[in-house]
Protein backbone atom coordinates (compact mmCIF):
# COMPACT_ATOMS: atom_id res chain seq x y z
CA UNK A 1 0.00 0.00 0.00
CA UNK A 2 1.31 3.12 -0.68
CA UNK A 3 0.18 7.25 -0.84
CA UNK A 4 0.32 9.75 -3.01
CA UNK A 5 -0.36 12.74 -2.39
CA UNK A 6 -0.98 14.95 -6.12
CA UNK A 7 -0.01 18.70 -4.73
CA UNK A 8 0.45 20.15 -8.04
CA UNK A 9 -0.87 19.75 -11.13
CA UNK A 10 1.24 20.26 -14.65
CA UNK A 11 0.00 23.31 -16.37
CA UNK A 12 -3.80 22.95 -17.43
CA UNK A 13 -2.40 23.79 -20.88
CA UNK A 14 0.14 23.36 -23.18
CA UNK A 15 1.09 24.39 -26.40
CA UNK A 16 -0.05 23.41 -29.35
CA UNK A 17 0.95 25.12 -32.00
CA UNK A 18 2.83 28.78 -33.03
CA UNK A 19 2.17 31.35 -35.23
CA UNK A 20 3.94 34.70 -35.81
CA UNK A 21 1.35 37.33 -37.34
CA UNK A 22 1.76 36.64 -41.03
CA UNK A 23 0.41 33.12 -40.22
CA UNK A 24 3.89 31.32 -40.50
CA UNK A 25 3.83 27.72 -38.37
CA UNK A 26 6.87 27.57 -36.05
CA UNK A 27 5.66 24.27 -35.26
CA UNK A 28 7.90 22.44 -37.60
CA UNK A 29 10.81 24.05 -35.93
CA UNK A 30 9.64 23.62 -32.40
CA UNK A 31 8.76 19.77 -33.50
CA UNK A 32 12.68 19.23 -34.82
CA UNK A 33 14.38 20.13 -31.61
CA UNK A 34 12.74 21.01 -28.56
CA UNK A 35 15.62 22.67 -27.48
CA UNK A 36 16.03 24.84 -30.67
CA UNK A 37 15.47 28.77 -30.23
CA UNK A 38 13.17 30.35 -31.36
CA UNK A 39 14.10 33.01 -34.66
CA UNK A 40 14.26 36.35 -33.09
CA UNK A 41 13.20 37.60 -36.19
CA UNK A 42 9.28 36.99 -35.41
CA UNK A 43 7.55 39.44 -33.80
CA UNK A 44 4.25 38.91 -32.65
CA UNK A 45 4.54 35.32 -32.13
CA UNK A 46 0.91 33.39 -30.95
CA UNK A 47 0.54 30.32 -29.36
CA UNK A 48 -2.24 28.43 -29.77
CA UNK A 49 -2.79 26.01 -26.24
CA UNK A 50 -4.69 22.60 -25.52
CA UNK A 51 -5.67 20.88 -22.66
CA UNK A 52 -2.81 18.73 -21.18
CA UNK A 53 -3.96 15.83 -19.97
CA UNK A 54 -4.89 15.35 -16.08
CA UNK A 55 -2.06 13.10 -14.58
CA UNK A 56 -4.48 12.15 -11.25
CA UNK A 57 -6.55 10.58 -13.08
CA UNK A 58 -4.31 8.09 -14.23
CA UNK A 59 -3.00 6.94 -10.56
CA UNK A 60 -5.35 4.75 -9.45
CA UNK A 61 -5.70 2.76 -12.73
CA UNK A 62 -2.08 2.26 -12.52
CA UNK A 63 -2.11 1.54 -8.70
CA UNK A 64 -5.85 0.90 -7.41
CA UNK A 65 -4.56 0.63 -3.72
CA UNK A 66 -2.95 3.77 -3.81
CA UNK A 67 -4.37 6.29 -1.00
CA UNK A 68 -4.76 9.32 -3.16
CA UNK A 69 -4.80 12.99 -1.61
CA UNK A 70 -5.97 15.31 -4.74
CA UNK A 71 -5.78 19.32 -4.61
CA UNK A 72 -7.69 22.11 -5.86
CA UNK A 73 -7.62 25.55 -5.65
CA UNK A 74 -10.26 27.82 -7.54
CA UNK A 75 -10.60 31.76 -7.14
CA UNK A 76 -13.09 33.66 -5.52
CA UNK A 77 -15.84 31.37 -5.04
CA UNK A 78 -18.00 30.86 -2.41
CA UNK A 79 -17.23 27.71 0.55
CA UNK A 80 -19.68 25.61 -0.93
CA UNK A 81 -18.55 25.93 -4.34
CA UNK A 82 -15.13 24.97 -3.25
CA UNK A 83 -16.07 22.12 -1.35
CA UNK A 84 -18.40 21.14 -4.03
CA UNK A 85 -15.55 21.07 -6.68
CA UNK A 86 -13.53 19.07 -4.57
CA UNK A 87 -15.95 16.14 -3.70
CA UNK A 88 -16.50 16.49 -7.89
CA UNK A 89 -12.50 15.87 -8.30
CA UNK A 90 -12.46 13.28 -5.52
CA UNK A 91 -15.53 11.27 -6.93
CA UNK A 92 -13.85 11.42 -10.61
CA UNK A 93 -10.32 10.46 -9.67
CA UNK A 94 -10.90 8.07 -6.45
CA UNK A 95 -8.82 10.34 -3.91
CA UNK A 96 -9.47 9.61 -0.44
CA UNK A 97 -9.84 13.23 0.28
CA UNK A 98 -9.00 16.55 -1.42
CA UNK A 99 -7.54 19.67 0.04
CA UNK A 100 -9.14 22.45 -1.21
CA UNK A 101 -8.00 26.23 -1.27
CA UNK A 102 -9.50 29.75 -2.39
CA UNK A 103 -6.85 32.04 -4.11
CA UNK A 104 -8.03 34.85 -2.00
CA UNK A 105 -7.02 33.15 0.74
CA UNK A 106 -3.52 32.61 0.47
CA UNK A 107 -0.98 34.71 0.51
CA UNK A 108 2.90 35.17 1.00
CA UNK A 109 2.99 35.78 4.99
CA UNK A 110 1.83 32.03 6.14
CA UNK A 111 -1.33 32.50 5.49
CA UNK A 112 -2.89 29.98 3.76
CA UNK A 113 -6.65 28.88 4.54
CA UNK A 114 -7.70 25.07 3.65
CA UNK A 115 -10.21 22.85 3.69
CA UNK A 116 -9.52 18.89 3.96
CA UNK A 117 -12.72 17.83 1.87
CA UNK A 118 -13.85 14.27 1.84
CA UNK A 119 -17.19 12.81 0.42
CA UNK A 120 -19.63 14.07 3.16
CA UNK A 121 -17.95 17.84 3.02
CA UNK A 122 -15.48 19.57 4.93
CA UNK A 123 -13.50 17.64 7.63
CA UNK A 124 -11.26 20.22 8.91
CA UNK A 125 -10.40 24.02 8.00
CA UNK A 126 -6.48 25.05 8.47
CA UNK A 127 -5.44 28.56 8.80
CA UNK A 128 -1.54 28.44 8.00
CA UNK A 129 0.12 26.30 5.65
CA UNK A 130 1.88 24.43 8.59
CA UNK A 131 -1.15 23.43 10.27
CA UNK A 132 -2.62 22.33 6.54
CA UNK A 133 1.06 20.55 5.82
CA UNK A 134 0.45 18.91 9.62
CA UNK A 135 -3.22 17.86 8.95
CA UNK A 136 -2.48 16.61 5.36
CA UNK A 137 -0.02 14.04 7.20
CA UNK A 138 -2.42 12.76 10.30
CA UNK A 139 -5.00 12.16 7.82
CA UNK A 140 -3.02 9.96 5.61
CA UNK A 141 -1.49 8.43 9.01
CA UNK A 142 -4.94 7.39 9.92
CA UNK A 143 -5.53 5.99 6.55
CA UNK A 144 -2.59 3.60 6.20
CA UNK A 145 -3.62 2.93 10.56
CA UNK A 146 -7.72 1.88 9.05
CA UNK A 147 -5.94 -0.08 6.61
CA UNK A 148 -3.53 -1.98 8.97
Amino acid sequence: MMSVIHSMAISDYRVAATTHYQGSYLTEIVAQDAHQKLPSSNDHLAILLEPSPKVIGYIKKKQPDTHLVGFKLLSQVSVDILVRVAQNLMIKNDCSFVVANDAADISGDRKDRGYIVDEKGIMKQYETKETLAQGILQEVQSLWIKNQ
